[in-house]
């Protein structure tokens, strides 16, 4: 149901505002079929590996499992890897679904395992795709380190956030005129070995699930002439004297 606003006025003029209603895309059960994954940038000699798993004890909910692993290093060097996981399976056309106004993304995360000294496990930020070019607001990624059990991330951002392309001078077109969107989320790792003798081999294994995003479309503001209330207090009182008219010629 869309709220209206009603002033009361001399006219009975009426202003109203349409809302809109904010549409979400839940994804519990990750299936391998309606997600692709996107390599955004691959330095060194990392490897990342994107496979759906069961959740012990809940086998009907799978998930996400994300593993990075990077060989022993003979000399100091460094590794970067970020890769997006985009959600197929559903979308949104601006055209006709409506302008959007902000987006609200969820997954739950949890760092399964790290041979970093510090259980580093990689970051995780929210993604949308249009035209083939990924987007994700700046500085919006989240450390997986400290979640040693499935937990919930959250991100609300708005449609005038600084989105950026991985690469490049693009922008995101939310407007209605703008082309089809999907949304995942993207995994970022990066290691640098600084041992003049070498490093070790390491290696992060990290879950995602319960992936959402809730679309909040802008506002409808109809289009049509109300009449103000000073033009209405203007013809009230013509109106008056008219009648007043009438009444002296009789």
């Amino acid at each position: 149901m869309h709220p209206f606003l009603s002033v009361p006025a001399a006219a009975a003029a009426l202003l109203c505002s349409l809302g809109a209603a904010a549409t979400t895309i839940t994804v519990a059960d990750m299936q391998a079929a309606d997600w692709t994954q996107t390599v955004l940038r691959h330095e060194g000699a990392g490897t990342v590996g994107f496979s759906v798993q069961g959740r012990a004890g809940d086998p009907g909910n799978s998930f996400w499992l994300t593993e990075y692993a990077l060989p022993p290093f003979a000399r100091p060097g460094t590794a970067n890897d970020t890769v997006a996981n985009l959600y197929g399976a559903a979308s949104w056309n601006p055209a006709t679904d409506g302008a959007i106004d902000r987006f609200d993304f969820g997954v739950d995360a949890q760092r399964i395992a790290s041979s970093f000294a510090s259980g580093f496990a990689g970051f995780v930020r929210p993604v949308v795709e249009q035209g083939g070019v990924v987007f994700s607001v700046a500085f919006s990624s989240l450390d997986l380190a400290s979640l040693t059990q499935f937990g919930p991330l959250a991100w609300h951002f708005e449609d005038t956030d600084n989105w950026l392309p991985f690469t490049g001078v693009a922008r995101p077109d939310f407007s209605s005129s703008g082309g089809r969107l999907h949304f995942g989320y993207r995994f970022d790792l990066g290691a640098t070995c600084t041992g003049a003798g070498g490093c070790f081999a390491t290696a992060t294994r990290a879950g995602i699930d319960n992936f959402s995003v809730t679309i909040t479309p802008q506002a409808v503001t109809p289009t049509g002439t109300v009449p103000e209330p000073a033009g209405a207090w203007l013809l009230l009182t013509a109106a008056a004297a008219a009648g007043l008219a009438r009444r002296r010629s009789s």
